[in-house]
């Protein structure tokens, strides 16, 4: 019918622009779109970015008591043969697969994650912000490799309780908890955000145009 063939034209020429390319003026948006691209990338790299300790910062921090909780991650016979760093508590295998119970109290908390070299430490770091819901301020403070390397010395004595496991009995040593998850505010998240909705509107603001 005309009526029909009439509504399909109009709308292949309202949406013309955009269905060939080269007259696009989304094309104009190609900066834009770059340096969005370019921040969207450098917040990801941030937001997976980790503060790594020298062994003199990490025993400089032990010695002022400026860290809630030390966490031992290897295995229960690295710990009983190798020995550990004095007042660590230990959460084997928590790089992987080990059972984080003991420290999900310590969620807010600022915490010194460390193993052998320093990789399970990074790793178990990841999974307590990815996967654990961790907001505390996380270290990692490398292995007992690079702690033996720089002069201290190891210990073998029980296996430490961090007075964060119970955040409200603490006495504020550790932070105040948070709010619940569901309405907690993401910074990264808010920014992707933002940008999607200025990439939005510009692209709006140019088809009206």
């Amino acid at each position: 019918p005309p009526q029909l063939t009439s509504y399909f034209q109009n709308f292949g020429g309202r949406f013309a622009p955009f269905i060939n390319i080269s007259k696009s003026p989304l094309l104009n948006m190609r900066p834009i779109l770059s340096v969005l691209a370019i921040a969207f990338v450098a917040l990801l790299g941030a937001a997976k970015a980790q503060v790594t300790l020298t062994p003199e910062d990490f025993k400089a921090g032990l010695d002022a008591g400026e860290y809630d909780a030390v966490i031992d991650v290897r295995s229960q016979t690295e710990w009983d043969t190798v020995g550990h760093i004095e007042g660590a508590t230990l959460v084997t295998n928590l790089a992987t697969s080990g059972s984080p119970d003991l420290i999900l109290g310590c969620k807010t908390c600022t915490i010194v994650v460390y193993c052998q070299s320093g990789n399970r430490a990074r790793q178990a770091i990841n999974r307590m912000i990815d996967d654990l819901g961790f907001t505390g301020t996380l270290y990692n403070g490398q292995g007992v490799s690079q702690w033996q390397a720089a002069g201290f010395e190891l210990v073998k004595t029980e296996s430490a309780t961090p007075p964060c496991v119970e955040c409200e009995k603490c006495s504020g040593v550790c932070p105040a908890p948070k709010e619940d998850a569901g309405t907690t505010s993401n910074p990264l998240g808010s920014l992707i955000t933002t940008a999607m909705a200025l990439l939005v509107a510009g692209a709006v603001g140019q088809w009206v145009l």
